[in-house]
């Protein structure tokens, strides 16, 4: 993967509510079932964002929120982390819940609302673009996948770079396999971020070598990073302990690696900073 001079990394796609529910137990049909509730901001796009402000990168944020107080304390919290945010404003701002469990794995429960219908996005907010995160949630709805399409086009003509997280395997199972193999050739990634699940749904660890970089992570086993010429690099991720929620940490991963990237460094090393971002975000509580 050739880097391009350093520059903005853009990242496209949610800014959500987060309302968090942390359980002692299985939930129970029928009943009460107690429970610690906080609200914080959420959305996959936007906690990379984060999270390439946190590395010290130049970041900035483009998506859909509701033309409602939500939507702007949303914005707010994103700008006051260190990000430059061009959002639209229609409809009502989505949300997530999201159960976290003992064990801190997460189930979650999306309603995108208004980030699912990210419309046309103008080009002067690409502006200085070296690297277009994306986020697959943001390819579910035809409009938004348009319009990413097209903003993609505008980066790659810019010499800009672009980076896909498949982000769940729900997303696959949407989209089809096949449907977001022919997504990903229209985008023309240099990157794609998945975790093991992701990759075997779409078929990325059977022998199949697309012409781009696949980052696949293991939980506690090395991260592969699987190169267009067949080669193999493995990057050995450390021990975690005190792990509390896994909400975030796959996002908080993508984000510090593409702010080495973003630096100069190559792929694996950005990936050992992704690592330890991603043990940061699972000893705390939400998505950090």
């Amino acid at each position: 993967m050739v880097a391009p001079d350093s520059g903005l990394v853009t990242v496209v796609g949610d800014l959500l509510e987060d309302v968090v529910a942390w359980i002692d137990a299985a939930p129970v049909t029928g009943t009460d079932n107690p429970a610690r509730i906080s609200r914080s901001r959420g959305g996959s796009a936007a906690n990379v964002a984060v999270a390439v402000a946190a590395a010290g990168g130049p970041v900035r944020f483009i998506g859909r929120v509701g033309d409602d107080p939500t939507g702007a304390l949303l914005t707010d919290q994103l700008e006051r982390a260190g990000v430059e945010v061009r959002v639209q404003r229609k409809g009502v701002t989505g949300s997530v819940i999201v159960l976290v469990d003992p064990s801190g794995e997460r189930t979650m429960f999306p309603d995108r609302a208004a980030a699912a219908e990210l419309g046309p996005i103008d080009p002067r907010w690409l502006a200085g673009t070296a690297w277009l995160h994306v986020p697959a949630y943001g390819l579910l709805t035809p409009s938004a996948a348009s319009a990413i399409g097209d903003a993609a086009a505008v980066v790659r003509a810019g010499g800009g770079v672009i980076t896909v997280d498949l982000s769940a395997t729900s997303v696959i199972t949407a989209l089809g396999p096949a449907g977001l193999l022919a997504t990903l050739e229209q985008l023309a990634p240099a990157v794609v971020f998945a975790n093991d699940a992701e990759a075997a749904a779409v078929g990325l660890t059977s022998g199949h070598r697309p012409p781009w970089t696949i980052a696949i992570k293991h939980g506690r086993d090395p991260t592969r990073i699987l190169h267009p010429d067949g080669s193999i690099d493995e990057v050995a991720v450390d021990l975690v302990s005190g792990v509390l929620d896994t909400t975030g940490a796959g996002d908080a991963f993508a984000g510090a690696t593409l702010a080495g990237v973003q630096r100069g460094e190559p792929l694996d090393r950005a990936c050992r900073a992704g690592h330890q971002a991603a043990a940061r975000v699972l000893r705390t509580s939400g998505a950090g």
